[in-house]
């Protein structure tokens, strides 16, 4: 024990310590706000405040998805306004998830439009407001913060249909953006970090100390994820079901600190039209096509509960992971069972095995499907929300397609997007894929059909009279201004965007659309400057390039165009829509080898690209560039082996130069890249009993 006499134990080191914490606190908060005060950074938030709108009033941020993809893959939520106090004798119901629950290929379509008409028919004495708060590519880790902010907006009901993209999405060991799935600390630090305006500028530096290329990535959908195969039994999968059962677990304990009951959906998939994306063998070393096949084939014999088995071990060693496994589905049983104020609706059960009038391929939901997720998601809505009231004879499917604008114009448009999707790897690989393509193409022609017959003014008529019974739709709105578009009513077309754009803040599509009818009611000048200005503030919104190109090279306005596209190009060296856009003005203004610049470097990127492939090989042949234009078909043929059109372009080639095994090998390529006539399988057939054995 010191003496009376000793000095004291020194206590200096206190002071410096708080110094050393509390400096660094001071500094990244000043720098936070100067940074937030001089416009550095964007709002991170799911809903932000919107200008020019009374205080109180919000959007869903387009913006928002930047937390987790580059900014250049331009994956938006749906564009709708709300105030956070919600209005009196309103109920108020959020709908959360991924692409499935956003409603691709179209959310005017999807579950939250049809969830809403059908309480709000079973209930029409109430006003019931269904918000969409789903996004393409997004999963758990992305939807837990929406939850939190979610919250704040009086919402009476929190209804939950995700789980597809656990693996694929971010922070997936199947992501396209991150090669691992990390500890999920980490991984919500990371999230934390890119909120706040200097995580934003720390990663800005980081980008633009990277090359152009990587800087600016174009978004290609499930294309790009093609590569990244997860089998069955990878130990990062293990880390992927913690994480999710972690994130449900933590959303349904916001919810229920909040007062606020949720409704939590198992996932529905296509296991019976849907062929593995990549087959790897289970323990026995029985491959996930042969679960398929023999799946597929034990229903045909009505043996369902086999067949269903099959068919989920073909789930299982699917090593593309783009649909919830009966393991993820398991987790949200029993979490949503453990959590207080949460009630399950077993979708994956009810629909399964899926099938092509549920769905339009693996996962998205077709009008029925959607119908058939939104009734199993009101009968139990209305069980919470209307206890006293829970027997009701739902509206039957055409009454929900009348109240949401659902016609064979609608129908034909969302073939027509998801055309785009199913035609590109990996669904090329797919054996189903002649099966797929066969039934795809005979809808869309039985549709088109219907259209000629007149269905376009009777798609007219009824989505007008769907905007009577429900005229603060903003999708009502902008979907009539789309019909009469087609029916070249332009001004009553631009009349319907004001209404859409009162009703919700404006979007680049509507911009596009707008500027489109400006240009052919003779106002090109107006046009461009919407075009421009919108190609400053939403870069990487696609549309709006092709259409300036096309407005620019009818004026002949080619100076502006050339100096527009060059910076264009520059700053987004990978956006093939920009560079297709550009040849297309440079071959307007007689600049053939200029443009070919451009096809070239699309193709650098896709090599199958339709869109350069097809012009730039009709400008080899007219060049007498014949050797060159058939390397140009091999090079796309090497990167897809299923493209229509180029093996179309190869059988005949191979014809001319009467080169029998060259023809023979492209014309079975041809067979398996969709239907095709009979007189081309008779000179198949003929030639291959011509052909020797190989």
């Amino acid at each position: 024990m010191p003496s009376a006499s000793s000095p004291r134990p020194s206590r200096s080191w206190l002071p410096k310590l708080l110094l050393a914490v509390v400096s660094p606190l001071l500094f990244l908060g000043g720098l936070e706000l100067a940074l937030h005060i001089g416009g550095v950074g964007h709002d991170p938030h799911f809903f932000i405040p919107e200008d020019g709108q009374p205080p109180g009033t919000f959007r869903s941020n387009p913006r928002y998805t930047e937390l987790f993809f580059p900014a250049s893959f331009g994956l938006k939520p749906v564009n709708f306004r709300i105030t956070r106090e919600k209005p009196a004798g309103t109920i108020r119901i959020f709908l959360l998830g991924e692409s499935a629950a956003m409603g691709v290929p179209e959310p005017g379509f999807g579950i939250a439009p049809q969830l809403e008409a059908l309480l709000r028919d079973a209930h029409p004495d109430q006003t019931i407001e269904v918000f969409n708060l789903g996004i393409t590519a997004i999963n758990s880790h992305a939807i837990l913060p929406i939850v939190r902010q979610a919250v704040d907006f009086e919402p009476d009901l929190l209804v939950f249909y995700m789980g597809n993209n656990e693996v694929v999405g971010p922070y997936g060991p199947g992501s396209a953006i991150t090669d691992s799935s990390p500890p999920l600390a980490l991984i919500r630090a990371g999230v934390w970090a890119k909120s706040t305006r200097t995580g934003q500028l720390l990663q800005t530096i980081i980008t633009i100390a990277g090359n152009a290329a990587t800087r600016h990535r174009d978004w290609r959908g499930m294309e790009m994820f093609a590569e990244k195969t997860v089998p069955a039994g990878d130990p990062r999968l293990e880390n992927v079901y913690h994480n999710f059962e972690a994130n449900l677990h933590d959303m349904l304990a916001v919810a229920a600190d909040a007062g606020i009951p949720a409704v939590v959906s198992t996932v529905a998939v296509n296991a019976v039209d849907c062929a593995p994306f990549v087959s790897r063998p289970d323990e026995n070393g029985v491959e996930a096509e042969t679960h398929f096949r023999q799946g597929r084939e034990l229903l045909t014999r009505n043996e369902t509960v086999a067949g269903l088995q099959e068919l989920r071990l073909a789930l299982e060693f699917d090593a593309l992971r783009f649909r919830a496994d009966e393991r993820l589905n398991q987790i949200i049983a029993t979490v949503t069972a453990d959590s207080p104020g949460a009630h399950l609706v077993d979708t994956g059960a009810e629909l399964e095995p899926g099938g092509r009038t549920l769905f339009f391929e693996h996962v998205h939901l077709t009008f029925a499907g959607n119908y058939a997720v939104a009734r199993g998601l009101a009968r139990q809505s209305q069980k919470i929300l209307f206890p006293h009231r829970s027997s009701q004879a739902w509206a039957a499917p055409e009454e929900i397609a009348a109240a949401t604008g659902f016609t064979v114009a609608g129908h034909l448009s969302q073939w027509k997007s998801m055309n785009d999707l199913v035609t590109r790897p990996p669904f090329t690989g797919q054996s189903t894929y002649v099966e797929d393509r066969t039934f795809a193409l005979r809808t869309m022609t039985a549709l088109g059909e219907r259209i000629t017959r007149g269905g376009l003014a009777a798609a007219s008529g009824a989505v007008d009279a769907a905007r009577l019974a429900h005229p603060e739709s903003s999708f009502l709105a902008f979907h009539a201004a789309k019909l009469a578009t087609e029916q070249s009513q332009h001004q009553r077309a631009l009349q319907l965007l004001d209404d859409h754009d009162r009703i919700a803040p404006t979007s680049a599509e509507a911009t596009v659309l707008r500027a489109f009818l400006l240009a052919h009611l003779g106002q090109s000048a107006a046009a461009v400057d919407l075009l421009q200005e919108l190609a400053d503030t939403d870069p990487f919104y696609p549309q709006t390039y092709p259409l300036l190109a096309s407005i620019w090279a009818s004026q002949r306005a080619f100076p502006p165009a050339r100096d527009a596209f060059a910076r264009w190009v520059e700053a987004q060296p990978n956006n093939r829509g920009i560079r297709l856009a550009y040849a297309q003005v440079l071959e307007a203004a007689g600049e053939p080898d200029a443009a070919v610049a451009q096809w070239e470097a699309v193709l650098a990127i896709v090599p199958d690209d339709e869109r350069a492939l097809l012009p730039l090989i009709k400008f080899l042949l007219a060049e007498d560039r014949f050797d060159d234009a058939v390397d140009r078909m091999r090079q796309a043929h090497a990167y897809n082996p299923r493209s229509f059109a180029n093996n179309d372009r190869l059988v005949q080639v191979y014809q001319q130069k009467e080169d029998a095994t060259e023809t023979l090998r492209f014309m079975r390529d041809l067979l398996a890249s969709g239907p095709v006539s009979q007189e081309l399988r008779r000179a198949f057939n003929q030639l291959q009993s011509r052909s020797p054995s190989p």
